[in-house]
């Protein structure tokens, strides 16, 4: 109750109001950078997507605390995609879990495989630390309107919830009733979250992109979290509820996504392209252990062969699209591949499920999941530890790239970008000449 208070009485009102009164502050605390070349100037108020060749950006921070560091956001706040490295971690964590049970079927001893628990230990509380360092960006109730008045923002917000709801099996092992609170905790917010992230979206008439999945799909996050350690009758009866619904999510929103992916390169020109194969991965990990933990349920291996195979067919396609934006996805910074590790792992997971849930006998389908595991498990820790290198790691690692790079990293929000575009011709996402007009008196 009290949370459902402050978030109507505190954090939805005057959004719009938050959004315009921090843009005109941001006019008129723009610093204007020397340029090295006579071509025209463009100040985007955001985050750039191209630039040309041998052009060279220069990162405008403002505000207390702020740097040059593309990760780092207004009066060095954590940026958003805390969560998502929080998802992928969490999600590496049930995957050292599913490659011990493949491990066991392939003959190895499970006393030898203790260091997998503990690896797994290790990846909840890197997860636990990823949600905690996002708390820094929340010092008042005003930056969390205005970032639940953006629509990509609340998507990326709508993680945090699921977070919250996978690292309620890991408290529970030690206080049940503690991790109960955590899931429940979870699951109202996340139906929070994902009720205004579907209004934002409506408000604002944005297409289905794989933004969009962890917001509407993660409604049946309560099973993936907790059948491992809640599965009597009851609870699986819910769980069964709650995985149609979202299944019935994904059955409505993949073939627009797909459809919107393979018709524009310009959606998903970025990481989160590889959320396209998260629901898949993210359903089948539900049935396939529903199938072993909940009894009582009408199941079927012939459901779970076909979440297999559509899971793998996501993968494929994910892979093509990916390819088709491979230009963009180099210029990407490392913060933004928080998209990737989620997906990954879940995929992974799948992989596992397959062979010791359907095919406990087909001992290279399990040398598959498992080699697919291991190389999935080093990525998330690369990329993670990438990202809390440019975070908080020595000043050398977070600098900007060099005039002659040719690849550029994308600003967070709280930054000002001053960019060169070859050419004289006005463009369509030009600034408004009041734009300007601010940024050459602040150069006089």
């Amino acid at each position: 109750l009290f949370w459902h208070a402050g978030f109507a009485r505190f954090i939805i009102p005057n959004t719009a109001q938050y959004v315009k009164r921090e843009q005109q502050q941001r006019l008129s605390r723009v610093h204007v950078g020397k340029l090295m070349a006579p071509e025209p100037m463009v100040v985007v108020d955001g985050c750039a997507t191209e630039h040309g060749a041998g052009t060279t950006p220069v990162l405008l921070a403002y505000g207390t605390g702020a740097t040059n560091d593309p990760c780092a956001t207004e009066h060095g706040r954590a940026p958003l995609q805390c969560c998502g490295f929080g998802l992928g971690l969490v999600g590496t964590a049930g995957l050292c879990t599913r490659m011990k049970n493949s491990w066991i079927l392939l003959g190895a001893h499970e006393s030898n495989l203790s260091w997998l628990d503990s690896l797994a230990v290790c990846f909840n509380v890197w997860s636990a630390m990823s949600l905690g360092v996002l708390l820094v960006r929340y010092r008042s109730f005003t930056r969390l309107g205005r970032d639940l008045a953006t629509y990509e923002h609340t998507a990326r917000l709508c993680i945090a919830p699921l977070v919250l709801a996978f690292l309620s099996s890991c408290v529970a092992n030690f206080q049940y009733r503690v991790g109960l609170v955590c899931l429940h905790a979870g699951l109202v917010m996340q139906l929070q979250t994902m009720g205004r992230f579907f209004y934002l979206a409506r408000l604002e008439g944005a297409i289905v992109e794989p933004l969009w999945f962890p917001p509407s799909v993660g409604v049946a996050v309560t099973p993936a979290a907790a059948i491992s350690w809640e599965h009597d009758e009851s609870s699986c009866n819910l769980w069964a509820t709650q995985f149609a619904a979202g299944l019935l999510m994904t059955l409505v929103l993949l073939p627009l996504c797909i459809r919107n992916v393979f018709a524009s390169r310009q959606v998903a020109a970025n990481p989160s392209v590889f959320v396209l194969q998260a629901p898949a991965a993210f359903l089948s990990l539900i049935y396939l252990d529903m199938f072993v933990q909940c009894e009582n349920l009408p199941k079927s291996k012939i459901g779970g062969y076909c979440l297999v195979m559509l899971t793998l067919v996501m993968w494929l396609c994910t892979i093509f699209c990916a390819s088709l934006r491979r230009k963009d996805l180099a210029r990407s910074p490392v913060h933004t591949w928080s998209a990737l590790t989620f997906p990954s792992a879940s995929t992974a997971s799948v992989l596992c499920l397959w062979h010791s849930v359907l095919e406990p006998s087909t001992r290279v389908l399990g040398v598959i999941a498992l080699v697919c595991g291991a190389l999935t498990m080093a990525m998330v820790a690369v990329i993670n530890t990438c990202f809390w290198l440019r975070l908080i790691g020595p000043t050398w690692l977070r600098s900007r790239p060099s005039a002659s790079s040719n690849r550029t990293l994308l600003c967070d929000d709280g930054q000002v970008h001053v960019s060169r575009r070859p050419g004289t011709g006005d463009s369509a996402d030009a600034p408004a000449p009041a734009v300007v007009a601010t940024a050459a008196a602040n150069a006089a």
